[in-house]
């Protein structure tokens, strides 16, 4: 694809509202998973900041390559931009411009709204305006899945959490030694994250993302 510098323009303002959006993820998505240990106690406010600014630009730069080729690749067909690249360009652009916007008055009124469901909404849009609705990729492959994956994911962590916490309570929190069975519990609720966090990475650098 040729280099079109007749519109650099569309590069930066997009480089702009880009990092509206990256402004919104500290101000919004953070906010969804830190407020829980914040609220408890179990991390002060600057704590919880430390921690998500290294996990945020961890997590992106790392793995955050196949997330970001799905949204690239997978809604839409770049390709079929061939004849037309400014368009491709301009539909970006737009993407990048309603999600920010959107995320801002979000936040704004105190509403936890997911920056990725911003981005695929906008891409979608875009997309149906710039090339039909016929264009986009509805299949599994395609917007299916993270419809989809929005549905079970609530779903599977609420019941992940309820058994967690029926487990906490039932062999923690209303025993009369309490405080000691919390301290023995450390080092099994330690291994269940971090063999998590090791299986999740695992399958990422293992598996395409669809």
């Amino acid at each position: 694809m040729a280099v079109l510098h007749a519109y650099d323009y569309i590069f930066y303002i997009t480089a702009i509202f880009a990092f509206l959006d990256a402004w919104n993820i500290g101000a919004n998505d953070v906010a969804n998973s830190f407020a829980s240990s914040v609220s408890s106690r179990s991390l002060t406010l600057k704590q919880a900041m430390l921690i998500a600014s290294v996990m945020e630009f961890t997590g992106s730069t790392a793995v955050g390559s196949r997330v970001a080729d799905t949204i690239r690749t997978k809604l839409i067909d770049p390709h079929q931009f061939d004849g037309s690249p400014q368009v491709l360009l301009l539909a970006m652009m737009c993407t990048i411009i309603s999600s920010s916007v959107f995320l801002t008055v979000a936040t704004r009124y105190g509403m936890p709204i997911s920056t990725t469901h911003a981005v695929v909404g906008g891409l979608i849009g875009t997309a149906t305006a710039s090339i039909g609705i016929g264009k986009v990729s509805w299949g599994w492959h395609g917007v299916t899945q993270i419809f989809v994956a929005w549905l079970v994911a609530p779903i599977i962590s609420g019941c992940f959490g309820a058994v967690l916490f029926y487990i906490t309570k039932r062999w923690v929190l209303v025993k009369p030694s309490a405080v000691k069975r919390a301290f023995y519990s450390i080092p099994f609720y330690s291994f269940l994250t971090i063999g998590s966090i090791i299986s999740k990475y695992k399958s990422l650098f293992s598996m395409s993302v669809y």
